[in-house]
């Protein structure tokens, strides 16, 4: 059982993280467009 939330805990840290990363990737995209695409 604790093995068990433990895996899903993982899991989910690391959808987690795709998800900041993936967040921070298109923030990177916007800022720099922003910046350099005039």
């Amino acid at each position: 059982m604790l093995l068990k939330y433990e895996e899903e805990g993982q899991i989910q840290t690391a959808l987690a993280i795709e998800l900041m990363y993936k967040q921070g990737l298109m923030d990177g995209i916007y800022i720099y467009q922003r910046v350099f695409g005039n």
